[in-house]
């Protein structure tokens, strides 16, 4: 969970590019004192967040009772941390094949984004909350390579809170992206390296304790 709050908050790059668009559109309806309907943004994207948390840590329990605990945990458990590294190596712009996966949301994006006009302009927290939570399907790789980690977790409730850990991390960054229009600082590529190499640092330190304890 630690790992997922991480990697949202060393995302601003990848938040820049990949929600910029849509956080500037939904936040520039609005005068800068109607910050509630902002936070129901944000509100309804870490909800769709939790719950593709929670159905993939679903999935986990459901595998982890169909054969021996201990094996498919550690297995999944060793994934999660490779899919981990392969996020810092993403934030750092040293290796770009988590965008693979983003098509893996495509249809599902295609089938739920023609709601959102529907509900523009987001006026009432009601409206605001439900286009979050459409926002919150935009296909990013970053989300879906955090799904292993929810995975491992073995729980519905556990997957719920991986995934809403990295939206809360993501949440900052979001936030100021969409407020200012820009966030100039993640366009520095020093600053998206350092980003990765953090995260990557974070994830070599985990396994170190995990074979510490292990061993």
């Amino acid at each position: 969970m630690a790992g997922a709050f991480l990697a949202g908050l060393l995302s601003g790059g990848h938040c820049a590019g990949m929600c910029g668009g849509i956080a500037g559109m939904l936040s520039g309806q609005h005068r800068p004192g109607r910050w509630r309907l902002v936070l129901c943004h944000h509100l309804g994207r870490i909800g769709s967040y939790a719950l593709i948390g929670w159905v993939a840590g679903t999935c986990g329990e459901v595998a982890l009772f169909a054969d021996h605990i201990l094996p498919v945990q550690q297995a999944l458990w060793w994934l999660a941390q490779l899919m981990l590294f392969a996020v810092g190596l993403y934030l750092a712009d040293v290796w770009r094949g988590l965008r693979h996966i983003e098509g893996v949301g495509s249809r599902v994006w295609r089938a739920v984004s023609p709601g959102l006009p529907k509900l523009l302009p987001t006026d009432t927290p009601r409206k605001a909350l439900l286009a979050g939570a459409v926002w919150g399907w935009l296909p990013c790789g970053l989300v879906y390579s955090l799904v292993v980690s929810a995975l491992a977790s073995g729980s519905g409730p556990a997957g719920a809170l991986t995934l809403a850990a990295f939206g809360l991390g993501t949440l900052p960054n979001v936030w100021l992206i969409g407020s200012a229009g820009r966030f100039l600082v993640w366009r520095r590529p020093a600053v998206r390296r350092a980003a990765g190499l953090v995260l990557m640092l974070w994830v070599l330190w985990a396994v170190a304790q995990h074979l510490q304890k292990t061993g």
